[in-house]
């Protein structure tokens, strides 16, 4: 499985997006001949095979990487989890997330999943400073101070400023996380310097070497690990 957006990529043209057409013939052409014959088990030889043949494109080798998990799982008749070095806990919290619509249908869509017991709610923002705003403040009134809000601007505030000004009224409404405000590292670096909330990072982190990255220039206090933007289960773990 590879779930590719042709509009998803790294910040300055860093990764690029990905079909579900070029998924599949880069799987079809590259990658299943170049680990044909391989034990799925042995997921390191795998990727280097795969790299090999291939540069980027990590999300048609994820669909490879998962392929090769759920083989060796069924193979030796354990759970995933046991590949990755064995289950930690038994469950997580989720996070709610509502997307860029009209805000009485934000606050209609947040006031449900809480009654489903949702405990945090996340929100799309970054098209329009006041909206954004607005948004968190009502949530926070319908909602209460019992459940967690989080923002995530998706890279669309046009400037450092603007991110800045507008996470600070946000935070006098009590949000306790911002997502990737704005496009790249060194200016992640400059808003996570200004605002309280700890920022995360999303489009700045898809391989080990972007971590190190944002580790270095204190621009992200966590990060959205996806399993498919570093390459798979196996890059994701590293």
């Amino acid at each position: 499985e590879a779930p590719a957006i042709a509009t998803w990529g790294g910040a300055h043209g860093r990764y690029y997006g990905e079909t579900p057409e070029t998924v599949k013939h880069l799987v079809e052409a590259y990658l299943v001949p170049a680990v044909r014959g391989l034990d799925p088990a042995e997921i390191a030889v795998v990727h280097q095979r795969m790299d090999r043949v291939l540069k980027g494109n990590p999300y048609a080798k994820a669909a490879v990487d998962i392929a090769c998990h759920d083989l060796a799982g069924k193979a030796q008749g354990v759970p995933v989890s046991a590949l990755l070095g064995g289950r930690v806990r038994d469950g997580i919290e989720i996070a709610h997330s509502l997307g860029i619509m009209d805000l009485d249908r934000c606050v209609a869509e947040a006031e449900q999943a809480v009654a489903e017991g949702v405990g945090t709610i996340k929100c799309k923002t970054g098209l329009d400073a006041d909206r954004d705003v607005e948004l968190v403040r009502r949530l926070r009134e319908k909602l209460g101070d019992a459940v967690r809000i989080r923002v995530d601007g998706n890279e669309g505030y046009r400037s450092v400023q603007e991110a800045v000004e507008t996470t600070k009224r946000q935070e006098a409404h009590g949000i306790f996380l911002c997502e990737q405000p704005v496009a790249g590292a060194e200016k992640l670096a400059r808003v996570a310097e200004r605002i309280d909330v700890p920022v995360m990072a999303d489009e700045s982190a898809w391989t080990v070497h972007d971590i190190l990255e944002l580790h270095e220039l204190h621009a992200a206090e966590c990060f959205s690990c996806y399993v498919t933007k570093p390459g798979g289960l196996y890059r994701a773990r590293q």
